[in-house]
């Protein structure tokens, strides 16, 4: 009798014990339930390039703070170069039909998540089109793809530039410029010799004109000490250059 007592009480602490974990377990459920209140909508984004490092709950965020989550990935069945993508984001985020998504990598372990940017604030909300279940946010490409457009631009350029026909004229442009250096080195060194010869002739015409007009400025010279007696005589007497020069009168005892 003591023994049935005994299991009796056992079976009645075991089962309260897992009626209080059972309690204990479902106040935590609705704990963490009620604990994001946050409302979600739906929205599809095509993206027209690899997303690879993408997974399913990858981060969106709006301008750096996350605003929902990726749902979903796969191949869009209209149209196989693009990817179709559903992202959960909550309702009070404003989307607009500015909002632009791109595929970004967080931090330096490279794992991709989906940034959206708005490029006005009161541009009109999106709207579901036409054939469509959600509204769709448009894409732009991400860095790694206009960085490998940029890149596939520059080598089609080069190569359009490093064609035959683009090669002879560069050629034939060279071989022109080497001529044309040629041709001023030549001149380059006739007009030294020039330059040397027109030199030596100012040297010599300097050399021989000196003595001479010297010698004509002290004849001019003594011209002019000359003339300087004759002035002053006209001055004096204006009729002298008619009459010529008087005698002077004798003085007293003079004959």
């Amino acid at each position: 009798m003591r023994y049935h007592m005994e299991s009796r009480a056992n079976y009645f602490i075991v089962g309260l014990f897992i009626i209080g974990l059972t309690t204990i377990l479902a106040i935590t459920i609705f704990w963490l339930s009620s604990k994001d209140q946050a409302v979600y909508k739906q929205y599809l984004v095509y993206i027209s390039e690899s997303v690879d490092g993408l997974n399913i709950q990858a981060p969106v965020k709006f301008n750096g703070v996350q605003v929902g989550s990726v749902v979903n990935i796969e191949i869009d069945p209209h149209n196989p170069q693009q990817v179709r993508l559903l992202l959960n984001i909550q309702e009070n985020t404003p989307i607009n039909q500015s909002t632009k998504a791109t595929l970004r990598a967080q931090g330096i372990t490279g794992m991709m998540f989906v940034g959206l940017t708005a490029g006005a604030a009161q541009a009109p909300l999106l709207k579901i089109a036409t054939g469509e279940k959600y509204p769709v946010i448009v894409s732009q490409p991400s860095m790694l793809m206009q960085l490998d457009t940029a890149i596939r631009e520059l080598t089609m350029n080069v190569s359009e530039l490093l064609n035959d026909d683009n090669q002879k004229a560069i050629h034939h442009t060279l071989q022109n410029l080497d001529k044309i250096s040629g041709v001023f080195a030549n001149k380059a060194t006739s007009m030294s010799a020039t330059l040397q010869d027109s030199q030596q002739l100012v040297q010599n015409m300097s050399q021989q004109m000196m003595p001479s007009m010297l010698d004509t400025f002290n004849r001019f010279n003594r011209v002019l000490t000359d003339v300087g007696p004759l002035t002053r005589t006209l001055q004096d007497n204006p009729s002298a250059l008619i009459r010529g020069k008087k005698n002077s009168q004798l003085g007293p005892g003079e004959r």
